[in-house]
């Protein structure tokens, strides 16, 4: 069973889509799930969950250097969830588990514009929206 979309945005939205060991960030909002990899501190096989907690963003080079035992990953020492964030548009408060989102788009709950988590983690913008189902 693979990771649910909102664990997946909000993992994207805490670690601000970038790798948590080198910083690499994607190279553009349309590819911007290419090359990264959702690591399990604690293995599945060994009981961990697919919870927000349990998880952080790897690019894939430093992804496969770990299970290879050649990179160390670093201490972490508050992986929780990021339970509010402010929209890009209007600075309003928008809660993780009830904004309406789908692969990477968010629509805020009070000024109802949409908003990729490339351009709301401080990225260039490079596509934008205008189909309200795309959410």
């Amino acid at each position: 069973m693979g990771i649910n979309n909102r664990t997946c945005f909000q993992v994207n939205l805490r670690d601000g889509l970038c790798c948590h060991v080198c910083a690499r960030a994607p190279r553009s909002q349309q590819n911007y799930h290419r090359g990264f990899e959702y690591h399990h501190l604690q293995m599945r096989s060994e009981g961990g969950a697919d919870e927000t907690e349990n998880l952080i963003l790897l690019c894939h080079d430093c992804h496969t250097l770990y299970h290879k035992g050649k990179l160390p990953l670093p201490h972490f020492d508050d992986l929780k969830l990021v339970p509010t964030f402010k929209c890009h548009h209007c600075d309003a408060e928008n809660s993780v588990e009830t904004v309406e989102m789908n692969c990477g788009w968010y629509s805020c709950k009070y000024c109802q514009k949409q908003t990729h988590l490339w351009v709301h983690c401080g990225f260039e913008s490079t596509i934008t929206s205008t189909r309200k189902d795309e959410l």
